[in-house]
């Protein structure tokens, strides 16, 4: 397993975002999501989109039953909740493939498995090459940013 500068736990939005951000100031970047179908994060596969994309179906519901405010003539209108959920997933399908896209295309190595700090200067994925961690170049370090922190802007000597 090769060396990385930086290793992400986690696809979501800030995961994703640091992996790019780091690759492009240099960095050799590995990200590590729990799942294939995972990536994006939680918000992009079960929390904020697939939500919001439910949520426009059922404001062109009310804008339909609304029709007769405007001068159109519509009949009843129906819910086909297996239409809707195959558009949920469309689009939520779509979005993975960009972030995955997005990682690709910017030389960060994308690993399936659950990721954890295996010692100060080591990491490994679960589920890749059992048995042989890969050296961090300098220390592991887990970092949970605080609120003063998230606000400021990262530098990157």
């Amino acid at each position: 397993m090769p060396d990385f500068d930086v290793v992400l736990i986690g696809s979501g939005p800030g995961g994703y975002v640091a992996a790019i951000h780091a690759a492009r100031q240099g960095a050799k970047v590995a990200i590590v999501e729990q799942k294939a179908t995972e990536w994006g994060g939680t918000c992009l596969n079960w929390g904020c989109i697939p939500t919001k994309t439910l949520v426009q179906s059922a404001e062109v519901l009310r804008t339909v039953r609304r029709a007769a405010e405007f001068g159109v003539k519509v009949g009843e209108p129906e819910i086909d909740w297996p239409a809707m959920q195959e558009r949920k997933d469309r689009i939520v399908k779509a979005m993975r493939q960009g972030v995955q896209g997005l990682l690709k295309s910017n030389g960060v190595e994308m690993v399936t498995g659950r990721g954890r700090a295996a010692a100060t200067s080591s990491w490994r994925p679960d589920r890749w090459s059992p048995g042989r961690p890969s050296r961090a170049p300098t220390s592991v370090s887990p970092v949970t940013p605080s609120s003063a922190s998230a606000r400021s802007p990262i530098h990157w000597s």
